[in-house]
């Protein structure tokens, strides 16, 4: 009996939620705005629901952990912070079911800004669902890029690149960029004689590593026979130039 009325909480718990769909487009905001200027990008928000909802915007730093996940502290909290400087018109504002509103997204950069700078400008339905006692709120972040045009400075390395298996192997990235970068490129794996036997796409989701900060990419490889192999990296992340690592492992 408890068991059946766990299930059939959650079931409406589950319900409830779909009740407050929306959805914000575009999920990323991308503007290039000289020092000193505004700029901005009109975003829209879905209520794809069935019921009206209210939402609040508000803006927080952006922090891409290494393990991938994701961090929003307080405005001004990061060197690359845009936070204090994004302001979002109308910032609380109802939908009705199946509406939607526009919402301005606009930056003013100070004097003297140069390189990349970032925040997640959050929209979240308010007042808080409950149902038994949970309460939820639902939020979506659209991140926001600022990119200074011509002051731009790329340079990256590989920090590390471990096989931790015969099917797995790591890629740590240092971006030492004053812009946030989005790496692409191969890993290749070759055997003694130099022949390639395997090769994945690295990154296809095109993460980003923020300035001076380090992300670690997992990679998944193909089972491999017995013998002695060579892994070797090749990542694009915006120049004329790739990084290459290698790697040598045995597969017993």
């Amino acid at each position: 009996m408890s068991l059946c009325l766990c299930v059939s909480s959650v079931l409406l718990w589950c319900q409830q939620a779909l009740a407050f769909s929306f959805s914000v487009e575009p999920s990323r905001i991308e503007l290039s705005i000289p020092a000193g200027k505004q700029r901005g990008k009109t975003v829209r928000i879905n209520n794809r629901s069935d019921k009206p909802i209210h939402i609040k915007a508000y803006v927080n730093d952006v922090i891409f952990l290494p393990d991938g996940t994701n961090d929003f502290p307080e405005p001004g909290s990061t060197a690359w912070s845009a936070a204090k400087w994004v302001k979002v018109i109308p910032s609380e504002f109802d939908i009705p079911a199946g509406g939607v509103q526009e919402a301005r997204v606009s930056v003013q950069l100070p004097e003297g800004a140069s390189g990349g700078y970032y925040a997640m400008v959050f929209f979240e339905t308010l007042p808080t669902y409950t149902e038994k006692g949970l309460g939820v709120n639902f939020r979506i972040g659209a991140l926001t890029q600022i990119t200074v045009p011509k002051t731009e400075v790329y340079q990256a390395k590989i920090a590390n690149l471990r096989v931790l298996s015969a099917s797995s192997a790591l890629v740590e990235l240092f971006n030492d960029s004053n812009v946030l970068i989005r790496p692409s490129g191969r890993i290749k794996i070759l055997d003694a004689r130099e022949k390639r036997i395997a090769q994945v796409e690295f990154n296809p989701q095109r993460l980003g590593v923020l300035p001076k900060s380090v992300r670690q990419f997992s990679v998944e490889l193909e089972p491999l026979p017995p013998g002695t192999y060579r892994l070797r990296a090749e990542i694009d992340y915006g120049t004329r130039y790739l990084l290459v690592g290698e790697q040598t492992f045995d597969v017993r």
